[in-house]
């Protein structure tokens, strides 16, 4: 009912595009996009949330393109770097290098032997000492040497500059592969990254629905609880297994009374039919013998024990000879119920195991969520006061301690109204920043009323600082308040008629 109270008709898309689509397919319905645009049935727009982040986007775009520029120049350089490589290695196969080093001493020595050769010449009326074997040069010799030395001298220069170019070249290829090991470690570090990303998310995933299972498992035992009454349960049937104990006890003894009486009663039916065997020996006996006072006593007396003997047996009563049965029954009802109550004392052991663990799972969470809370107040305290925001848990609840920038107090009685707003203000935001996600949208209804200037520009400051998070829909008088808002909207009176008008900074910037 709140849900259709809040939005009746009014249908709540993903963005703009979604809803001139379904409004183009002749929806007559009233659209709102999350960012806040108003599509109404007639298909005019208004309303909207200021694009503050395209700027952003366009830079993060034009930043993505440059990345991915440099990335191919990188991999053409790569591959030009590779080429140049290639080509250095088979010029310095063709350069062979040992070859040109054995020929440079050669040259070398043909030059040395040329600079002996013309000092010999530079001594005027001394006799040239030539080496030995070689004639003393004339003109054509002396060209042919200093030929030679020319020679000799630009082979040695050829020399150098292939030594200074394969010089060149094997700095060119060290730099080039430590470019290439610096690349393939980077490769290695985003795949690393990639891959630890990977299973945080699946770690996170796997926590958070283990404690969705938790959290149901828990609100069914303690709707079990509930509806079982199981504490009471428990002590009825205990109260019933000791009043089948009783019962036991008091029909074992009953039993073994009638059994003694049993007992009792065939020794006196073995007595009686000996005694009325031995009556009729003596009645025979007596029939048998004269008639006199003797036998007629002992006769008498004898008939008087019978008669003593059957008011006994009468005293004693019936027999009940399904006494036994009755006693194996109830042993067989104390056996079942003693088996429920062990299977009720193992369930509600398995039971209290489990609300341990939900307890102390509960209380973990708990633990973090309100670790979690105090941060964030204490952020908020510092953000909307400038100061100190502290919360306390115990078991009488929670206690806030809230002291402004530039006072001494804690105590929430002596501060300000505005502080106060400030403070709850604060309160509202970490807490709703303690499950899952964050707050990404707040309905503030003249919040900033109590507030004075400076506490006006405080709260002026946090609502730019964190509109880049969250969306904020303010009800407000203060024209400092309105200044940061990013659209406006006001109802006025004119000619009789209101009038709603809308207005975006962006527009009034431009």
């Amino acid at each position: 009912r709140l849900t259709d109270a809040l939005f009746g008709d009014t249908l709540v898309v993903e963005d703009l595009e979604t809803a001139l689509a379904l409004a183009r397919k002749a929806q007559r319905v009233r659209m709102v996009t999350r960012a806040g645009e108003v599509i109404d049935t007639l298909g005019s727009v208004s309303g909207g949330r200021a694009p503050r982040g395209a700027g952003e986007r366009l830079a993060l775009r034009n930043r993505l393109k440059q990345l991915r520029t440099e990335q191919s120049r990188a991999e053409d350089q790569l591959a030009e770097l590779e080429e140049r490589l290639a080509a250095h290695e088979r010029a310095l196969e063709a350069l062979q290098l040992d070859a040109l080093e054995e020929a440079w001493r050669g040259r070398e020595a043909e030059r040395r032997a040329a600079e002996r050769a013309l000092e010999g010449l530079a001594h005027v009326g001394e006799p040239p000492r030539p080496p030995e074997a070689v004639e003393p040069p004339d003109d054509g010799a002396l060209q042919a040497a200093e030929r030679a030395v020319g020679e000799a001298q630009q082979g040695y220069e050829r020399t150098l500059e292939r030594l200074r170019v394969w010089d060149a070249f094997r700095r060119a290829q060290e730099a080039y592969r430590l470019e290439l090991r610096h690349y393939e470690e980077r490769q290695e570090r985003l795949a690393e990254l990639s891959g630890r990303l990977e299973q945080l998310e699946a770690e996170q995933a796997a926590a958070r629905q283990k404690h969705e299972e938790l959290a149901r498992q828990l609100d069914e035992v303690r709707a079990s609880m509930s509806a079982l009454g199981l504490e009471e349960a428990q002590g009825q049937v205990e109260a019933q297994a000791q009043r089948l104990r009783e019962l036991k006890q008091a029909e074992r003894a009953r039993v073994e009374r009638l059994a003694k009486i049993a007992e009792e009663l065939e020794a006196a039916k073995i007595t009686r039919a000996r005694r009325e065997a031995t009556l009729e020996e003596a009645a025979r006996e007596a029939a048998e013998l004269p008639p006199g006072p003797h036998a007629e006593g002992s006769l008498r007396k004898l008939q008087l024990r019978l008669r003593e003997i059957e008011r006994e047996l009468e005293a004693i009563g019936p027999v009940n000879h399904r006494a036994a049965q009755a006693l194996e029954q109830l042993e067989n009802e104390l056996g079942e119920v003693e088996r429920a109550l062990v299977e009720a004392e193992e369930a509600a052991r398995r039971l209290q195991d489990e609300t341990a663990e939900l307890r102390q799972v509960y209380d973990e969470q708990l633990g973090r969520a309100f670790q979690r809370f105090r941060e964030r107040f204490a952020y908020y305290g510092r953000a909307l006061l400038g100061g100190h925001a502290d919360v306390r848990l115990d078991e009488e609840g929670l206690h806030l301690t809230v002291q402004p920038q530039g006072k001494r107090t804690r105590d929430l009685g002596l501060l300000s109204t505005g502080e106060k707003t400030m403070g709850a203000l604060g309160f509202l935001f970490a807490l709703a920043e303690v499950g899952e996600g964050s707050l990404p949208i707040a309905v503030l209804d003249e919040v900033d009323a109590p507030l004075d200037e400076a506490n006006i520009l405080r709260f002026v400051g946090f609502l730019r600082d964190f509109a880049r998070e969250r969306q904020f829909i303010l009800i407000t008088h203060q024209k400092r308040t309105m200044e940061a808002c990013d659209v406006l909207w006001g109802v006025t009176s004119q000619g009789g008629a209101s009038m709603v008008y809308g207005l975006k900074r962006e527009e009034v910037e431009s």
